[in-house]
C-alpha cells in the first residue's frame, strides 16, 4: 500500500486495503490513557441512525488507550452498525479545512491524501459527542433532547460487561472479512 491514496478511485478491495492501513497506522500511537477505556457516541437528535441509538443507550462502544485510537475506532464501528463504509469517502472529500483552527498545521488534499491525514480525518468525526469511561465503572451517558419543545435530559447506565464492546482487532478482523476476498 501506498503512503497516500485517493479514496475517490478505489475498487471495493483497495478501499479495504486503505481501511486496514489506517488501522494498521493506529494500532502504533503511543497511549495517552492511563488503561484501557471505554468510549461511547452521545449524539441525541431526532434522526439518529442504528449505530447513535445503540451507542447512546450504551449498547455498543470500543475499547482503546489512546484518544485517537478511540475516536478513530468508534467511527469505523458506525460505519459497521450502520453499513454505511461509504460514509469514509464522503467525510474526506467533503472535509472543510476552515472549519477545523488546527489544519493550517498540516496539508490536507484529498487527491492525495497520507494515511496520518486520514487519522487525523476519520478522528475529528467522533471527537463532538464522544465520552470516555473507564471500564470497571458503570457507563453513563447523559442524554439531552426535545420533546414538544421542551428540552429533556436522560441518563442512560450500564455496566461495560453489559455492552458489545469492540477493540482495534475485532474492527480489523471485519474490515478484512468486507473487504479482502481470499485473504487466506
Amino acid at each position: 500500500m501506498t503512503n497516500t491514496f485517493n479514496f475517490e478511485k478505489m475498487d471495493d478491495t483497495q478501499y479495504g486495503q486503505a481501511l486496514l492501513s489506517i488501522l494498521d497506522a493506529i494500532e502504533h500511537k503511543p497511549a495517552d490513557l492511563n488503561v484501557d477505556k471505554i468510549f461511547v457516541d452521545g449524539e441525541y437528535d431526532s434522526n439518529q441512525t442504528k449505530f447513535e441509538r445503540m451507542s447512546n443507550k450504551c449498547k455498543i462502544g470500543v475499547k482503546a488507550n489512546s484518544k485517537t485510537v478511540g475516536y478513530v475506532l468508534l467511527f469505523f464501528l458506525r460505519m459497521i452498525i450502520d453499513d454505511r463504509f461509504d460514509i469514509g469517502i464522503m467525510i474526506v472529500n467533503d472535509f472543510d479545512c476552515e472549519e477545523h483552527e488546527d489544519v493550517d498545521d498540516w496539508e490536507y488534499d484529498c487527491q492525495n491524501l497520507t494515511i496520518d491525514n486520514s487519522v487525523r480525518v476519520f478522528e475529528m468525526q467522533e471527537t463532538a459527542y464522544t465520552s470516555i469511561h473507564d471500564i470497571n465503572k458503570p457507563i453513563t451517558n447523559e442524554l439531552m433532547y426535545c420533546d414538544h419543545g421542551i428540552i429533556k435530559y436522560e441518563k442512560i447506565s450500564e455496566k461495560s460487561e453489559d455492552m458489545d464492546i469492540w477493540d482495534l482487532n475485532r474492527i480489523r478482523e471485519y474490515v478484512v472479512d468486507r473487504f479482502i476476498p481470499n485473504i487466506n
